[in-house]
């Protein structure tokens, strides 16, 4: 290469690029309240619940099962550990979430795309 020539070599090509930053995907995340489930729900299977704020700015309850996750009837101050009326259930709480938020589908994609590219480069 030519710069090797010159008397000051630029130090850009001797160094890969820095990746942007990943875009966020959710608010906060974390452990309920509500935690350990009370034996009655344990029986029945629940595992945790989570307390998620989407970008959107609305607060999920989530269950967390053997057989996945799923919203739940949870607000602030009653507890209800049952499936919401338009529960979203996924095996995953990724697919869980890309169901609750618009902006976590995007994101997460995004993030999927950058990773895919990071690593076959």
């Amino acid at each position: 290469p030519e710069f090797l020539f010159e008397k000051s070599a630029p130090l850009l090509p001797l160094y890969p690029e820095t990746p942007p930053p990943p875009p966020q995907c959710i608010q906060s995340i974390g452990y309920s309240g509500w935690n350990p489930p009370p034996g009655n729900r344990r029986m029945l299977g629940d595992l945790f619940y989570l307390v998620v704020e989407t970008l959107e700015g609305n607060t999920v309850h989530i269950t967390a099962v053997p057989s996945g996750f799923y919203v739940n009837r949870t607000v602030e101050g009653r507890f209800d550990p049952n499936p919401a009326d338009t529960s979203h259930k996924g095996y995953t709480l990724v697919d869980t979430l890309k169901q609750v938020s618009a902006l976590f589908n995007k994101n997460f994609a995004v993030i999927q795309k950058q990773s895919v590219k990071r690593n076959h480069t």
